[in-house]
């Protein structure tokens, strides 16, 4: 683009520069009309050389290549012959203004297009070949997700995600958050309605309040306690595959009653699979839930 640009430019000032120095020659070439002064032929009677005929007013007209009559000959135009060596002036410019920037554009498209992916491709499947396969988790042999998305869990022997706002609730073909401001109504109290029939209309959606008490119920706590952020927010994905350290801990009790585990070792768990920060200071310390739910069965 930058090269199409300054070609434009080029080839613009070069064209002021072409029309400064070319001259149009005029010619004063006779226009050569007559009027006819004959009562029968009326005024404005006018002979046209490249016709060589005669038309009057009184519509007649002689044909043939009769001597033009004496009168007065008037000069009503002037033929302007154009220097022929300026066109082609013109044409080498538009010719050498164009080319390079029609190779730019071959040259880039070619290069950032198709031999800049290739490389960059090749080098992420040599120098890091699982993130480059999409940090694929598998199971004996099977695929069962990614690291980098996230997946629902409803059972009380697993921990759970956040909530979701990718479609019905991570939905990976749907993503996408609620687009809700801080002091949108629907986001703090949730819509409840019921259908005619009693069911549960399908534009309801739980607000902070909602997920914050089914939070407490579905992990024995007092209603009052305070709950971590990640747990009455969606992400901006609705796919985030972490929830918070104290997210995790506050569901470990409900975790080991279901499989009637030892909490201590739920907790171990969680802090064997727990992630810090990106570099040192990105973000915000994490745990994997299809990680940490794999590690409770033994996978």
């Amino acid at each position: 683009m930058v090269v199409g640009l300054i070609s434009a430019w080029q080839f613009e000032k070069s064209l002021a520069q072409l029309t400064q120095d070319s001259r149009l020659r005029l010619s004063s070439s006779p226009l050569l009309t007559t009027r006819s002064e004959s009562p029968g032929d009326g005024v404005g009677g006018e002979v046209s050389r490249n016709w060589g005929r005669r038309f009057s007013a009184g519509g007649g007209c002689e044909e043939g290549a009769e001597e033009w009559r004496a009168g007065e000959l008037e000069r009503s135009s002037r033929n302007i012959t154009f220097d022929i060596s300026g066109n082609e002036r013109l044409y080498n410019i538009m010719i050498n203004q164009l080319r390079p920037a029609i190779v730019a554009v071959i040259l880039f498209t070619i290069g950032t297009g198709l031999i800049f992916p290739l490389v960059i491709t090749g080098a992420a499947k040599i120098l890091f070949p699982r993130q480059a396969g999409g940090s694929l988790i598998r199971k004996n042999g099977a695929v069962i997700g990614s690291e980098l998305i996230g997946q629902n869990f409803a059972t009380p022997g697993y921990f759970h995600p956040r909530a979701s706002a990718a479609g019905s609730g991570y939905d990976a073909a749907n993503s996408g958050g609620t687009n809700l401001g801080p002091t949108s109504d629907k986001l703090i109290n949730g819509i409840h309605k019921k259908t005619a029939d009693g069911k549960d209309d399908k534009g309801n959606f739980d607000g902070v309040k909602d997920l914050a008490t089914a939070y407490r119920q579905e992990n024995g706590l007092p209603a009052n306690a305070p709950v971590p952020a990640d747990v009455v927010t969606r992400s901006a994905s609705g796919l985030d595959p972490h929830i918070s350290p104290a997210n995790a801990e506050l569901q470990a009790e409900r975790v080991a009653k279901a499989r009637k585990m030892d909490v201590s070792k739920v907790r171990n768990l969680i802090e064997s699979n727990a992630e810090g920060r990106t570099l040192g200071f990105m973000g915000e310390p994490r745990v994997n839930v299809l990680k940490l739910n794999l590690a409770l069965d033994g996978g």
